[in-house]
């Protein structure tokens, strides 16, 4: 069955591994000759880091993809845009998972998440960020 689009939430572009799991990248980082920066990281409905199933430490890693984590409805991605000094940080949290097209639909929520969003932006201004910032080790 197809999904309709519904327009009043946004979509997240996810991946779904061979085992049929759906996950999404922690990314980003600051690139200082546009001076702007962004990062979207992965985090439990509480807020809580989850644990990754790879990290990425070969190839293209500069502002790039880091870490790729399983997600489940109701987790959160957190998205951080620097451009000079102006900081936005958006909270969605994942409230469907589209299999077949490979989309995380959110909706934007408040919450506060002092970590997470820390996290985010500590990501969004890390000069050509190479490594992940958000994740729960075992």
């Amino acid at each position: 069955m197809n999904k309709v689009f519904n327009f009043e939430t946004e979509y997240h572009k996810g991946e779904i591994i061979k085992t049929g799991v759906p996950c999404f990248w922690e990314q980003g980082g600051f690139n200082r000759k546009k001076n702007k920066g962004n990062s979207i990281i992965v985090a439990d409905l509480q807020g809580n880091p989850k644990k990754p199933i790879f990290i990425k430490t070969k190839g293209s890693l500069c502002n790039g993809k880091h870490a790729l984590f399983p997600v489940a409805i109701n987790d959160l991605l957190i998205q951080t845009d620097v451009k000079g000094e102006i900081t936005k940080t958006t909270i969605f949290k994942i409230i469907d998972i589209v299999k077949e097209r490979q989309f995380l639909e959110t909706e934007e929520i408040n919450m506060t998440l002092p970590d997470a969003i820390n996290k985010s932006i500590e990501k969004a201004l890390c000069c050509n960020c190479k490594e992940v910032k958000f994740m729960r080790l075992i």
